[in-house]
């Protein structure tokens, strides 16, 4: 029997980009599981074939279009994209992989089944307040990039991991 340990150097390492300012046209080519860090990730291959791992949110689907609403030749043709500006958003939206400050990259809402809800847009200070899934409130920047809709795996907060066998 392989101990847990040995199964992790079995598979590979993948490294997840949480930085969404990417120009170029994309599709979803595939979902990989990562097993003991119960996410879910979709490998995408980009117009200029480079290929990347993003968390998956519950709005990625197989051999959908990936691309940001910043390229606006793509804006007529597709009306779902997944990435989004916070100042494009409305009120009472779910949102993850938020970044704090633009161009920082996802740092909030980033684990299975997460997501923050958008509470007010403060003009003066060009700031949006966002429940996070802590309860607590916190400012992001307008022009800051997030996932819409809540992290894949949300059935993942109803296992118990109260023994040793789990």
């Amino acid at each position: 029997m392989r101990t847990r340990t040995s199964l992790l150097k079995r598979y590979k390492s993948f490294q997840i980009n949480y930085h969404f300012r990417y120009i170029k046209l994309g599709f979803v080519s595939q979902f990989q599981f990562i097993p003991f860090k119960n996410k879910l990730l979709s490998l995408v291959h980009f117009s200029n074939g480079s290929l990347s791992y993003f968390v998956t949110t519950e709005n990625h689907k197989l051999f959908s279009f990936f691309y940001l609403n910043k390229n606006k030749k793509f804006g007529n043709l597709f009306t779902n994209n997944l990435f989004r500006l916070l100042i494009q958003l409305k009120i009472t939206a779910k949102v993850s992989l938020l970044e704090i400050a633009p161009g920082k990259g996802a740092q909030y809402c980033r684990s299975s089944g997460t997501f923050g809800k958008i509470i007010k847009f403060d003009d003066s200070n060009f700031a949006i307040l966002i429940k996070l899934p802590s309860g607590c409130k916190k400012l992001f920047s307008y022009y800051s990039f997030v996932a819409i809709g809540e992290v894949a795996l949300n059935k993942h907060s109803n296992f118990l991991n109260s023994k040793a066998g789990y």
